[in-house]
């Protein structure tokens, strides 16, 4: 039952829903990381500690009721000195594989977007990043490989939070910066496949990016309308 669920979690940082029936999700960011489980549209849940696998866990998505994808980190002593990792499944979480982990420290894998079912994305928050860069990383394998891809941009402090691309070309990446003061970043955009992003003030501290029909919508300060074709 419910009660159950809420007392064995310190947190869920993500829910998604890859059909009607099966429901998944995971959390939290500062540790520790569980996954949750339904194939009865949320009536009932499993639980399972992820701990051999992810400290943190922020992320997930599910192609199907098997095959499926967690973001976070591993570390050794706290939260800031966290390696990002991410970890697959292919029997809806019974069995992960780490299929990336980074050596950099203070950094976590975050949010992960597909285009289609091969090619799909997940930003990585580095924590008070000081550089004018940030880090991503693509896949066209459905998530079995991870390139790690580190543009340079024109605002210095950007922790990556927020990503989704609508196609080869045209991409977003939201988030925070440490650095402005207010801890507010903007938007980078791409049209050219990640190679160059440019900023939109307009839009703060996003962290969740999605395409929904022919709109895009952010979620941030508020919530946001990227695109409507």
């Amino acid at each position: 039952s419910g009660h159950k669920v809420s007392g064995a979690l310190k947190g869920i940082c993500s829910i998604q829903s890859p059909d009607s029936k099966n429901v998944f999700a995971c959390g939290r960011y500062m540790g520790p990381a569980h996954f949750l489980s339904s194939n009865d549209s949320g009536l009932t849940w499993s639980v399972s500690n992820l701990k051999q696998y992810l400290s943190s866990a922020v992320d997930c998505y599910f192609f199907d009721e098997y095959v499926g994808l967690i973001t976070g980190s591993v570390w050794d002593s706290s939260y800031f000195d966290s390696k990002p990792a991410v970890i697959r499944t292919t029997d809806r979480g019974v069995n992960w594989q780490r299929v990336y982990e980074d050596n950099a420290r203070s950094e976590i894998a975050w949010k992960i977007s597909f285009t289609d079912s091969g090619t799909g994305y997940i930003s990585i928050q580095t924590l008070n990043n000081r550089s004018d860069s940030f880090k991503y990383l693509k896949t066209t394998d459905s998530g079995r490989t991870w390139l790690i891809k580190e543009p340079q941009i024109s605002e210095k402090g950007f922790e990556a939070q927020g990503i989704c691309f609508i196609n080869d070309k045209t991409g977003f990446a939201g988030g925070l910066n440490r650095l402005s003061g207010t801890s507010e970043g903007h938007l980078q955009i791409t049209t050219n496949g990640g190679l160059t992003w440019t900023p939109d003030t307009s839009y703060k501290n996003i962290n969740r990016i999605r395409k929904v029909g022919n709109r895009v919508f952010a979620s941030g300060k508020r919530l946001y309308i990227l695109l409507q074709e």
